[in-house]
Order: structure tokens, then sequence, then C-alpha cells
């Protein structure tokens, strides 16, 4: 059997940022190294690796 992971990746702007029209820079870094973390320890995205993105601020 070949387990399966949800993995939710949680990222946080700032006031000023989410009134910015344009990704930002710190939205940029914090998936980069969130999805760093996620490739290094469960392998690359595919149908065992869900990953879904939650923004908030």
């Amino acid at each position: 059997m070949v387990t399966q992971y949800r993995i939710a990746l949680y990222m946080r702007l700032s006031k000023e940022e989410a009134q910015e029209k344009k990704e930002s820079d710190s939205i940029v870094t914090q998936r980069m190294l969130l999805r760093r973390y996620v490739n290094e320890n469960f392998g690359e995205e595919s149908e065992r690796v869900a990953v879904i993105e939650y923004i908030d601020m």
C-alpha cells in the first residue's frame, strides 16, 4: 500500500502586501521555502502527494 499525503502550505501576507495587485516577494519566498521542504521530505508532488496553498493576512 502506498502512503498518500495531503499537505497544506500556509503563507501570510502583511496588510500592505495585501493591497498590492501582484504577488509579493514575501509570498514568493515563503512558497519556495515551503515547497523545498515538501520536496525534500515527501518527494515531488505526484499522485501520492497533494499540496494545497493557503494565503492569509
